[in-house]
Order: structure tokens, then C-alpha cells, then sequence
């Protein structure tokens, strides 16, 4: 039998060694954000030296670039509660842990409705741990949303939990995931269609999602418009030709390469329309209701990102920047992938196998992170929380480095995309 049906008692032990699995290998693509642990852009900036002005209650509810960001805010203060040289090390490791959980989550049975092959499902769990086109995304915690994006898409396409802890456990995971990115409401009607499929077994957590949703909604309108859409409609449709379905294949290095190289316009149309075309077929292995709505949630998450970032045109066409925008494009292209591998058709399949090679090569080049700059924070960051005001550099130093007013002082987070 190709599609074997889910076991409902096997997806714990799944979970856990997937997620244990996963993040030796998370950690081993950039060892330095363990071993010689910095802060990364609002990491240290906003997230850590927040917690130093204002109660936890006022920390918590505190507005980042127009909206809540409930889990970096929880990190802050938990890096409060270990000694100063090894803040950044705690935030990282949650970092990494919450990618390798969402690993060990879409490899166990839970996931039977979008991935019904159980290799299928491990395969896909492979590809999420070493999704390329992640420099700027993994071991942050200011970028952990990108993740939680996909733990809120998981979830909506996920058997629910059969136990009244479970379903406490997943309600709150997505809760916290909703507060902590501004297109949660986005990602609502996938829940609202699994609450039609599964009745009250998932009432909780659909509630949850869409309270949620609506709170980030009422507080970006209350915040008031941040970027623009593109003028250029040229470059918004390269963007989007780009970043939602060539990058999720090939990863970041390869269309760089062509970039830099002066690879001509034709040569990359042509190579987006095949990637794309085989996209189609290999996604005809999926649940056509769930995999119309993955895509069309990736792709409405991914345009919105390129229309955000959009006053900072020059990175829409460089696949190492704003990448955050196009993590849930990557997975719904593993999923796709992972699909087609072992669908009953065989062009289906042939499809599939040529992107997993694409991908793998793709995964390859962008296995091994660059290291981030070595600032010294151990022995600089010891002035915070002290008398006199100083300065803690934190990469990219032009624009996050952490100034400690001094407790009597005035401070500002930011929002430099506001």
C-alpha cells in the first residue's frame, strides 16, 4: 500500500527524536551561533534591552515596526534570567530548538493529511531542516516568525490532538505563533476550514488563531502604513518570479551566482518557468484543497513581504536578503516535493526527482552558514544594566548596535522599517 494511513500513537516518539535529529544538524550548519554566540540585528537592540524599561506586562504587549512579537518578547525576558555573557547563547539555542521541534513535527503522523506517505513525511522534515535560503533566518530569534508561519500552516492541515492536554498544547503553540507575526489573519480560514472537517476536537485552537489574528490586525491598522507597494511593477514581478518560485528550489547561492555573473534575463525566465511548471505537476500529488490553500497562502505571505520591504527596493532581487519573507514558500515546496517522490504517477514522480535534485543542490550550497562577526560580547556587554551609558556593538552594527542609556535614561527600540 503507497499511502499508508496514520498512527495515532505513533507521533510522540517521532516528535521527539525528529527534533532531536534536527537540531544537531541545525546547529552544525552555523556551529558559531552555539559555540561563539552574538546577538543578530533586533536580538539584542529590541528584544533583550526592552526588558530592562518597562514591566514584563508592558514588555509583552510592546509594539515592534507595527505589531506583537509575543515569543522574541518571552526569550528577552528569559535572557534575563541567566548570567549577561551568555544571553545570546540562550536566545539562539531557543531559536534553533523551535526549528527543530517544527522538524520533528512535520515528520510524525500528525501530518498524515498533507503528506500521506509516512517516507514522504520524513523526507519533507529533511528538506524543512536543511531548507536553503536561510542565512538570515536561522539560530535569530528576532526572525524565529518566519518559523512560526509554518507551524501555524502545519497545524491548520494537521490531525488534531485526541487528548484534552494535546489540544490544550496546541492551541497555545498557535496562539503564541499568531501574536508574534503581522500575517497571522492570513493564515486564519485554513483553520477555519479544518474546524468544518474536525468539528470541536480543534475549536480551541481555531479560536485561538483568529483571536490572535484579529488582535495583530487592530494593532499594525493603529500603528498606520509602513512600506509601500513597488512603483516599479517590472521589478515586483521579478521579485515575485525570484523569490516564490525559484529561490525555494535552488536556495540563495545559485541565483546569486547568476546575478553576479551577468547570467542574461532570458536564461533565468526560462529556468523559472520549467522550475515552476514542475512545481504544477509534482503538486498534483497532493490534497487539492490543501494544496491550493499552502500555496496560496505562501505566495499572499511572500507578496505581502515583497510589498513591506519595498522601500528597500534594492534587496527585493537579492536572494540573501529578506529572506524571513519566503520560508513558508520553501516548505510548501518541500511538501510538494516530498509529495511527488512517491506519488502513484509516474510523471509525477519524474517531476518531483528532478526539483529534489535541483533542491538538493540548492540545500547543498547553502548548507553551511557564514559565521556572523565576532563583537566581543562576553567581555563588552558587562556596562548593561550599569550607572554610566554605553555602546555594545551587535551585527549589522550600523543599525542594531545596543545603546544602553543608563537606568535613568530615555530609551528607543526602533522601527527602522517604519
Amino acid at each position: 500500500m503507497l499511502f499508508r494511513p496514520a498512527s495515532s500513537n505513533r507521533w510522540l516518539p517521532t516528535l521527539v527524536l525528529g527534533s532531536a535529529l534536527a537540531f544537531v544538524v541545525l546547529v552544525a550548519r552555523r556551529p558559531e551561533t552555539v559555540t561563539r554566540a552574538e546577538f543578530y540585528a533586533e536580538d539584542g537592540r529590541v528584544f533583550f534591552l526592552g526588558t530592562y524599561f518597562g514591566d514584563p506586562g508592558e514588555v509583552l504587549l510592546r509594539t515592534y515596526n507595527g505589531y506583537l512579537h509575543a515569543v522574541p518578547r518571552l526569550v528577552g525576558m528569559a535572557e534575563r534570567l541567566v548570567p549577561m555573557e551568555v544571553a545570546p547563547g540562550l536566545a539562539n539555542m531557543i531559536s534553533l530548538l523551535v526549528v527543530a521541534l517544527v522538524a520533528g513535527y512535520l515528520a510524525s503522523d500528525r501530518l498524515a493529511p498533507l503528506l500521506p506517505d509516512r517516507r514522504a513525511r520524513l523526507v519533507a522534515a529533511a528538506g524543512f531542516v536543511i531548507l536553503p535560503a536561510t542565512q538570515e533566518t536561522l539560530g535569530s530569534i528576532a526572525f524565529i516568525q518566519a518559523y512560526l508561519l509554518v507551524v501555524l500552516a502545519a497545524v491548520a492541515m494537521a490531525d488534531p490532538p485526541r487528548s484534552r492536554g494535546g489540544r490544550a498544547l496546541e492551541a497555545t503553540a498557535v496562539a503564541l505563533s499568531a501574536l508574534s507575526t503581522p500575517v497571522a489573519i492570513v493564515l486564519a480560514p485554513l483553520h477555519w476550514l479544518r474546524l468544518r472537517r474536525y468539528g470541536s476536537s480543534v475549536l480551541t485552537t481555531t479560536v485561538a488563531v483568529t483571536a490572535a489574528g484579529v488582535a495583530q490586525l487592530v494593532v499594525l491598522v493603529a500603528s498606520g502604513p509602513g512600506a509601500t507597494a513597488p512603483t516599479d511593477i517590472a521589478q515586483g514581478i521579478q521579485a515575485v518570479v525570484l523569490r516564490l518560485v525559484v529561490e525555494p528550489v535552488t536556495g540563495a547561492l545559485w541565483p546569486r551566482l547568476a546575478i553576479v555573473t551577468g547570467v542574461p534575463a532570458w536564461v533565468g525566465l526560462i529556468a523559472a518557468v520549467l522550475l515552476g511548471g514542475l512545481l504544477v505537476i509534482a503538486a498534483t500529488s497532493v490534497d487539492r484543497r490543501l494544496a491550493l490553500g499552502l500555496v496560496a497562502i505562501a505566495w499572499v505571505v511572500g507578496v505581502l513581504g515583497i510589498v513591506r520591504a519595498s522601500d528597500f527596493s534594492a534587496g527585493l532581487l537579492d536572494p540573501f536578503i529578506f529572506q524571513r519573507y519566503f520560508v513558508l514558500a520553501g516548505w510548501a515546496a518541500v511538501v510538494v516535493i516530498a509529495n511527488g517522490l512517491f506519488a502513484e504517477s509516474p510523471a509525477v514522480r519524474r517531476a518531483a526527482l528532478v526539483l529534489a535534485v535541483v533542491f538538493v543542490a540548492g540545500a547543498t550550497a547553502d548548507f553551511r552558514l557564514p559565521a556572523r562577526p565576532d563583537l566581543g560580547w562576553p567581555a563588552r556587554s558587562v556596562c548593561i544594566g550599569g550607572p554610566a551609558p554605553c555602546d555594545v556593538p551587535v551585527f549589522p552594527t550600523d543599525s542594531f548596535t545596543i545603546r544602553w542609556p543608563g537606568p535613568s535614561g530615555a530609551y528607543d527600540q526602533g522601527d527602522w522599517t517604519r
